[in-house]
């Protein structure tokens, strides 16, 4: 899968995390909690490690999703603060319900459910701090780049005829993750 970037964004870097990555209608900065990585309907996903599915749902603008919580690497106990949790949305088959699973098992489909566009089928990824389903904004969520080690180093747009064009978008793999298996 690939980071998501279709004409229907008013960013170029609309499907990466942050505060101000989208524009809302009157120009001014727009949240996104996640990535969205393009991927055709019914492409596997997978877990990205050992975790037990916290919850499944099937609802609102994110339509089919799962919860996954897991350790972050180097942690030797389980506790809040060594937790963290993956979330899966937009999907078109969850694969589990309230089961461990094992880091690279398929857990599910990428999908168009909930608010995502038939024309951009993509998966909705978001690491969390929290099992809550009805987190705000930011809160609770940590930028997926920084658990898997990367980051953007660059990513620059250029209005041609209208239509923003990305110019450059680099991802750089900075380390090891944090992820335990």
């Amino acid at each position: 899968m690939r980071i998501r970037n279709d004409a229907g964004l008013k960013s170029v870097v609309g499907a990466t995390f942050g505060p101000d990555v989208r524009q809302n209608a009157d120009g001014s900065p727009k949240k996104h909690q996640g990535w969205d990585l393009y991927a055709p309907v019914g492409t596997p996903v997978y877990a990205i490690s050992d975790g037990f599915i916290v919850w499944t749902r099937d609802e609102g603008d994110y339509g089919k999703q799962i919860l996954l919580s897991f350790n972050i690497a180097g942690a030797e106990n389980v506790s809040d603060s060594n937790t963290r949790y993956a979330f899966y949305a937009h999907l078109s088959e969850i694969s589990v319900a309230g089961s461990f699973v094992r880091g690279g098992s398929e857990i599910g489909k990428t999908g168009t459910s909930g608010n995502a566009s038939a024309a951009y089928p993509h998966l909705h990824f978001e690491v969390r701090t929290s099992a809550d389903k009805w987190l705000a904004g930011l809160n609770g969520r940590v930028n997926p780049g920084e658990l898997l080690g990367y980051q953007h180093l660059s990513c620059t747009a250029k209005e041609i005829a209208g239509v923003e064009t990305v110019q450059l978008v680099c991802p750089a793999r900075l380390g090891p993750s944090e992820i335990s298996r």
